[in-house]
């Protein structure tokens, strides 16, 4: 395939940019095909050159879950990378199946829900990943909840964010009490408009709406610390989550 940047021509030939890669897989005979996404341009495809060579010194920088100093060379047949210098390998994350399932949901997000030439939150997104995975390397956290406050983070960055604070039908402010969760209307919806529906989504307690307003407002690191000890609560957390993320993501 062609890779094109498309909506920032202005750039020099060759530039240098820090990226994670997302995902990697072989292309042509020697070569890789290398899906990044950088702080300065967001969401790349690239073609790293003799990279499957025994010799090659780069294959060892451009595998998923490196954060590196790419420098890109834009060609008329593609990009591709010119060197890459990993940063951040992120041991302790791959030494550790539970920690590793997070960060490749993560991983796989980005790369499903970015695309290139979509530049204006591209800084935000990879600093957010960046944090996300160096919370995952460092130490035990609540991995769970970690990764759906990155989730709800993500969504705000792209506009499409959950709203957990009014009604979706009426606009008043949610006061606690028998209010509904309904992924096709946007997010929470009050006690009132929901008696007047008869699809009205679910019933969503006023424990998993605190929990969902923390992960979402809250920092990275804090959301990683909480604790919800109550395993129906966790699991009311993630089937919010994964309702919103199925009506509007599959």
């Amino acid at each position: 395939p062609v890779h094109q940047f498309t909506n920032y021509q202005s750039m020099n030939d060759t530039f240098h940019t820090q990226a994670i890669i997302l995902h990697r897989r072989p292309f042509k005979e020697n070569d890789l095909s290398v899906s990044v996404y950088s702080r300065d341009v967001g969401a790349l495809e690239l073609v790293a050159r003799g990279a499957l060579k025994p010799k090659s010194k780069l294959a060892g920088h451009i595998e998923p879950l490196i954060r590196a100093d790419l420098m890109i060379v834009r060609g008329k047949g593609g990009n591709y990378v010119g060197s890459s210098v990993g940063r951040d390998f992120y041991v302790n994350i791959k030494e550790d199946p539970v920690k590793m399932n997070y960060a490749g949901s993560a991983l796989r997000l980005i790369k499903k829900e970015t695309k290139e030439g979509e530049t204006g939150e591209s800084a935000f997104i990879f600093d957010l990943l960046k944090q996300h995975l160096d919370i995952l390397d460092s130490k035990k956290k609540e991995y769970e909840l970690l990764n759906f406050s990155f989730f709800l983070k993500f969504l705000e960055l792209l506009g499409v964010e959950p709203q957990l604070f009014y009604c979706c039908e009426c606009g008043v402010a949610i006061k606690a009490g028998n209010n509904f969760f309904n992924s096709r209307e946007g997010g929470v919806v009050c006690s009132g408009c929901g008696k007047k529906k008869t699809r009205s989504g679910f019933s969503v307690s006023d424990d998993c709406l605190k929990v969902l307003r923390f992960l979402k407002n809250d920092t990275l690191v804090r959301a990683g610390d909480l604790k919800v000890q109550d395993k129906k609560l966790r699991q009311e957390t993630a089937s919010v989550i994964k309702s919103f993320y199925e009506y509007n993501f599959l």
